[in-house]
């Protein structure tokens, strides 16, 4: 509890590595017990002759739990009752962003190697099982989310916020081709990497988890607030009735991690009697203190950006700008379509991926706000770009 009243959060864009919120042996004896599935395509391996991976290894513990039931009206998507409840769950099967959007794409998986163990005897009845599951809890929760985005403005502009970044950002994975591999299955298409190094991404498993993130902050902070008992909550968050989570991520940030023990003590009556709010209110304090300590920290990120400033431009902005440049040799410099990054009203030119700031504009582009804009000034071996605002879409 120290170590993750210090630290705040969990870091994992820092130079020297991640810094977790608590000790890694910790977190590794708090994990699942999973059964893992080596998805590494056939392709990939270098040579044929190569044995496969060994099985998947398990067992026959189970795993304990803090669970949040809720039913969901399959007209509507309103919560007509929820629950939250210490369980103990089998051993789970442990699928990648790209695995689970794979399996609800209707992949069979064969050429990904799925399900190779030998506990899996009949594998195709085992995939049709978990496509079965992820399909039900897919559409439960989106009937639930568009219910809450209708009746939530903090959910609505967060939902238009994210699809204007997955909008931007899949011009700009346009230019620079992903890093992901081709996939296997029925449907063979380019997949990004799930590690981050593609850039940001809504796969449908990536919607699946962060729809099931809210519910459960939803749930919890609603459960708790109809007990007439105190949140812990860092500030910055969000009010209660305005969304945001609540002990969505207790072994990432300190705060999560404190709802979470007031969560369990006021409903379950577990691990000791609830805070007060003096309690939480201290709570709070530690979390913004820490917080604010940890944010200061230089990311591996800006450090690489402050050196590319410093050098040259990057290899993906001058090849996107060689393409401009191609393009505008047909077009003789006409207004062409751009969308608005978020950032310092900086505009992203659409079909070609390169960025550049946006001159002639009163205030300031919302995320997502497409435009036309007229080039300026290019160069594409130095990087550099300028454009002006001709006309908001």
């Amino acid at each position: 509890q120290n170590s993750a009243t210090q630290r705040g959060m969990s870091r994992y864009d820092l130079p020297l590595g991640p810094l977790h919120l608590i000790p890694p042996i910790a977190l590794e004896a708090l994990a699942f017990d999973t059964t893992k599935i080596d998805m590494t395509p056939y392709s990939s391996l270098s040579s044929s002759k190569q044995p496969p991976p060994p099985p998947p290894q398990t067992s026959k513990s189970v795993n304990r739990c803090v669970t949040l039931w809720a039913y969901i009206d399959e007209q509507d998507g309103k919560v007509l009752d929820a629950g939250l409840e210490r369980t103990l769950i089998s051993t789970p099967i442990a699928l990648s962003f790209n695995d689970a959007s794979n399996i609800l794409d209707g992949g069979d998986g064969d050429s990904r190697g799925v399900f190779r163990s030998e506990i899996f005897k009949d594998r195709t009845h085992v995939l049709s099982k978990i496509r079965a599951v992820l399909s039900v809890v897919e559409r439960n929760l989106a009937l639930w989310s568009n219910h809450n985005q209708q009746t939530n403005q903090a959910a609505r502009k967060r939902e238009e916020r994210l699809s204007a970044r997955e909008l931007v950002a899949k011009q700009q994975q346009h230019r620079s081709g992903g890093s992901g591999r081709r996939r296997g299955g029925n449907n063979n298409k380019q997949q990004l990497s799930d590690d981050g190094r593609d850039g940001f991404q809504r796969t449908r498993g990536h919607k699946l988890v962060d729809n099931a993130l809210d519910l459960y902050g939803y749930g919890v902070s609603s459960l708790l607030r109809r007990a007439k008992a105190p949140i812990p909550r860092a500030s910055g968050s969000g009010a209660l009735r305005r969304g945001g989570r609540v002990a969505s991520a207790p072994l990432r940030r300190y705060i999560d991690g404190m709802a979470q023990r007031q969560a369990l003590s006021v409903l379950c009556g577990y691990g000791g009697p609830p805070l007060t709010r003096n309690e939480c209110s201290k709570a709070n304090q530690l979390a913004d203190k820490a917080n604010n300590a940890i944010t200061n920290l230089r990311s591996l990120k800006s450090t690489a950006t402050t050196a590319m400033k410093g050098t040259t431009a990057s290899s993906q902005q001058q090849e996107a700008l060689r393409l401009l440049q191609a393009e505008l040799v047909n077009k003789k410099n006409r207004p062409i379509p751009a969308i608005s990054t978020g950032r310092q009203n900086e505009v992203s030119i659409m079909g070609i991926g390169a960025t550049a700031k946006c001159r002639g504009v009163k205030g300031t582009l919302k995320p997502g706000k497409k435009v036309m804009v007229q080039v300026r000034q290019l160069d594409a071996e130095k990087g550099t770009l300028s454009v002006s605002l001709v006309r908001e879409s």
